[in-house]
């Protein structure tokens, strides 16, 4: 700093320190609220979260009114209102996972029993879907799954192995057979999907069921 910039008396501003954040935009604008804004806007995630729903609020009514659940999904809905509403009452204490200590969600291993509640975070919680899904299957079920599983393993094994092998002609009429799908045409031919439908095209070509 020169010895003149310091010499000259600070300009006084009508901004404080306190307010110069909000000034410029780093704090939410919604009155009230302390919290700072998002990256790009003007509003923190849960103000503008509050004035999208306010704003959509009659269209949401409408699609929420046309649909349509099953028994199963009804019930777990009705599980998970009970402990939002006693979470918000104060009768239940909201806790962390108890596998990694995270925040918390809740997940009800029997919806029939709202009050029967596991506390688990958004990764665990799907681990915990897919192993009672499981849990639930039949045993034929269990021996579908493995039979189709084993088939497919076949099917790429052997399409692994003739691939390379077949006449260009063979080669044209099987990618012709994969890219009946417009979704394909639009991969790139070494994408994972775009690979399924090939071996999926070999196995038609090949007679397979």
């Amino acid at each position: 700093m020169s010895a003149v910039a310091a010499q000259m008396p600070l300009q006084s501003t009508s901004i404080s320190l306190a307010e110069q954040p909000r000034a410029l935009g780093r704090f939410c604008n919604a009155t009230g609220c302390e919290r700072p804004a998002r990256r790009r806007g003007r509003f923190c995630g849960r103000c503008a979260l509050r004035q999208w729903r306010a704003a959509n609020r009659d269209r949401d009514r409408a699609r929420e009114s046309k649909r349509t659940f099953s028994d199963e999904q009804r019930l777990i809905r009705s599980a998970r209102a009970t402990v939002a509403m006693a979470v918000k009452r104060g009768h239940v204490k909201a806790q962390a996972c108890r596998d990694c200590g995270r925040i918390g969600r809740p997940h009800h291993p029997d919806p029939r029993q709202p009050r029967n509640v596991l506390w688990l975070c958004r990764s665990h919680r799907l681990i915990e879907r897919e192993r009672e899904q499981e849990a639930r299957r039949t045993q034929a079920e269990r021996e579908i799954a493995s039979a189709r599983e084993e088939k497919w393993c076949n099917l790429v094994a052997r399409f692994t192995a003739a691939w390379p092998l077949l006449p260009a002609d063979a080669a044209s009429s099987i990618q012709a057979l994969a890219q009946q799908n417009p979704l394909i045409r639009s991969l790139h031919p070494e994408a994972p999907l775009a690979r399924q439908a090939l071996i999926r095209a070999y196995g038609v070509w090949c007679g397979d069921d």
